[in-house]
């Protein structure tokens, strides 16, 4: 694995997309694809996927994603989008308990939320890829807060993944996860090998290979011709 595979592999993206630099757009999971040539991380702060599109919120995520899509060509750039993991580590399970629901409802019912920003992103001309949540940390920390077990969040966060994946299949949307390496699969536990500080994915050159071949693999099978 090397610096140099990665900028391939990100060459043959851009080629695919017929753009010339990627931005990576989200909260602060979309510093995993630093220090890569042509891949530029806009990070919006704490944005939560359930609030995307209130034109008002404690974050206002959805006036600095129309910020930046103002401030870029969609001609020239592609989007990296990176949202959804502070849902699940704290509101999806709140929402379940409170409201008396599936883990699988609540967590649909947020990425519905998404889907919505990802559709006017398109609709103002832009390519999008979508960086899926991949797996929830375990140690409390009072910046990373969770709520519920590891397991349930997991859980949830398969969910979410998996109905978000299904969107972008019919759309032709390239959509990545470590899910499947991250999350035990009997047991819903994090591999904790795979985090950084209890929350955030490390972003080793390895990890961020695999990540890139993946939506490679994705923009291959879409558009086989080029």
């Amino acid at each position: 694995m090397s610096q140099s595979n990665i900028n391939l592999i990100v060459e043959k993206i851009l080629n695919r997309l017929g753009k010339t630099n990627i931005i990576s757009l989200g909260d602060s999971h979309s510093y995993f694809y630093k220090n890569i040539d042509k891949i530029e991380i806009k990070w919006i702060g704490p944005a939560l996927a359930y609030n995307i599109n209130k034109d008002v919120s404690s974050n206002n995520t959805k006036s600095k994603i129309l910020d930046i899509l103002d401030q870029n060509d969609p001609s020239k750039t592609a989007i990296i989008l990176s949202l959804g993991e502070i849902d699940l580590r704290v509101h999806v399970i709140k929402r379940v308990e409170i409201e008396n629901i599936s883990i699988e409802e609540s967590s649909i019912r947020v990425a519905g939320k998404y889907i919505e920003m990802i559709e006017y992103i398109i609709r103002r001309g832009y390519k999008v890829l979508i960086n899926g949540p991949h797996a929830s940390g375990s140690v409390y920390d009072p910046v990373f807060p969770t709520y519920g077990s590891m397991e349930n969040r997991n859980i949830a966060t398969l969910a979410f993944n998996s109905h978000l994946e299904k969107y972008c299949e019919t759309k032709k949307i390239p959509f990545i996860s470590l899910s499947d390496l991250v999350i035990d699969p009997n047991t819903y536990q994090t591999n904790l090998d795979f985090i950084l500080d209890g929350c955030h994915l490390n972003a080793a050159p390895e990890l961020q290979e695999i990540c890139l071949s993946r939506f490679l693999s994705k923009l291959e099978i879409y558009n086989p011709e080029l």
